[in-house]
């Protein structure tokens, strides 16, 4: 299978690509399935940042008073777009990405529902209302420019879950995808051009932590959304930290557990958290890192879900009836190897290692690591720190308590799953568990765009976004307003009316 080198384009500003006359930099795209696949080299140009913000402050304020009618056709005309781009698109996001091209098909059809499920639903949650009583009124306005920085693991439904929202409440983007995700942020680009927006409404910035950092501090920024890790999460805090104005949304990582009570349905149990732990190669922030597991299903849970794992099929993204593709990169990988490392050296069992594969096409490929915990250590690396990779570790625990304790040992705080027939025990974990999203025999993995979509702790600072993005797209206004003439029922002691 060949594929087409892509033509960088340049990034995209004032409603057109414009390719740098000079740049600082280059990404090079590499399919981590196939590192034969080049797929495009693309310029990095800082200096074009500043006239990026400057364009997108200029459109702010016809974009943000035209009519939200206006501003719905033209993300229905990106949405048309999307349709019918959408193999193109899932092409790209599976060579990017390496994930099988079933899956990135999957997630284009996840960005066109989410233009539905923001005009229908979305949008209802910053309606303006109205207070009768006093005549008091509350609108919600755009906050200006906003800089979207991009994941590689969605490179389409995570930016565009903050952009199309950004967009339809009349604020400007600037929109910058991550370094191995180039070629598929271009792509989405060419779309929303074809879609007749105003010029510098959307715009592009190709780079690094170089050109994400430029933004984050611009004083022509008003807000950051941003998908990634805590580690990058925290730099954007601190670079901003005397930006007091700029709204800031951090959607972060996690060390996601599942809880497999004794009375849990096996197979459901199994499966749901076989594919929690190992969609996306573990690449996803819902990912399942830990299962704690009641003593009495212990033993065959682990015996079958090592049977399991072992039988995964991963390969390359366009072979059928692959699972699981590459990491993302030799960072990625190496990473995976220190984790399985520092599991061992932290006194866990070893009980299936990850192993480098080899494949027809040489590539990022790994086989999943299982370890049990022996003693939960809240000082342990390996325990609570996210290792973006297939690495599973086992609790065993005698007490339901229990392992609602080790679950809260975690800094983080994304996602919680409970595999039970008990109802009485998930309401329990529904008010124990310190998580944004706490699912009952579904997997780790399983999310809405219907439904609010975030974490606490080390996962977020508190700005979900999904069906709640348009809060975080907006600033309440409240008004209390008269109109008619002024005929006071009563005046303040101290004041002699009318005047005299």
């Amino acid at each position: 299978m060949v594929f087409e080198r892509i033509a960088p384009l340049g990034n995209y500003l004032a409603g057109r690509f414009v390719l740098p006359s000079y740049f600082d930099d280059e990404i090079i795209s590499y399919n981590p399935g196939d590192l034969q696949d080049i797929i495009g080299r693309f310029p990095v140009s800082l200096s074009q940042v500043d006239e990026v913000v400057h364009g997108a402050r200029e459109a702010f304020t016809r974009w943000s008073r035209m009519p939200l009618a206006v501003r719905k056709r033209h993300i229905l005309r990106f949405k048309k777009g999307l349709e019918e781009g959408a193999d193109r698109l899932a092409e790209l996001i599976a060579r990017e990405v390496g994930k099988p091209l079933w899956e990135a098909q999957n997630e284009v059809s996840l960005m066109i529902n989410k233009i539905d499920i923001t005009i229908q639903e979305g949008l209802k949650r910053v309606k303006p209302f109205r207070v009768p009583e006093i005549n008091g009124h509350c609108y919600y306005h755009p906050r200006g420019v906003l800089a979207v920085i991009g994941p590689f693991n969605f490179p389409g439904h995570l930016p565009n879950g903050h952009f199309v929202p950004a967009l339809l409440t009349g604020n400007t983007v600037i929109f910058k995808p991550s370094e191995y995700t180039p070629a598929t942020g271009q792509f989405i680009t060419s779309l929303i051009d074809n879609a007749g927006f105003p010029p510098g409404v959307f715009n592009l910035v190709q780079g690094g932590k170089g050109v994400g950092a430029q933004l984050c501090s611009h004083s022509g920024v008003d807000g950051i959304l941003f998908t990634g890790s805590y580690e990058t999460g925290l730099a954007i805090k601190k670079a901003t930290i005397e930006d007091y104005w700029k709204i800031i949304v951090l959607e972060m990582g996690g060390k996601n557990a599942v809880i497999v009570a004794e009375d849990a349905n096996l197979e459901r149990a199994l499966y749901e958290t076989l594919v929690g732990a190992f969609l996306t190669t573990g690449q996803r922030c819902t990912s399942t890192s830990r299962v704690i597991l009641l003593k009495g299903i212990a033993e065959p849970f682990i015996e079958k879900f090592v049977t399991l794992t072992q039988q995964l099929r991963i390969g390359f993204a366009f072979d059928k009836g692959v699972f699981m593709g590459p990491l993302i990169s030799e960072t990625a990988q190496e990473r995976f190897w220190h984790y399985q490392g520092l599991a061992t050296s932290e006194g866990c069992e070893t009980i299936l290692e990850g192993h480098a594969l080899a494949r027809e096409r040489a590539g990022y490929y790994v086989s999943p690591s299982i370890h049990l915990v022996k003693a939960p250590d809240p000082g342990s690396k390996y325990q609570q720190e996210e290792i973006f990779a297939p690495d599973i570790d086992l609790y065993i625990v005698s007490d339901p308590m229990e392992a609602i304790d080790i679950t809260n040992q975690s800094p983080y705080g994304l996602v919680v799953s409970i595999f039970s027939r008990d109802r009485g025990y998930y309401n329990e974990l529904l008010q124990s568990c310190k998580a944004g999203i706490i699912n009952w025999n579904r997997a780790t993995t399983g999310a809405s765009s219907r439904l609010p979509f975030g974490g606490i702790g080390k996962s977020g600072n508190h700005f979900p976004t999904a069906l709640f993005a348009p809060y975080y797209c907006t600033y309440p206004v409240a008004s209390l307003e008269e109109e008619g003439d002024f005929v006071p029922d009563k005046t303040l002691p101290g004041i002699n009316w009318p005047a005299k």
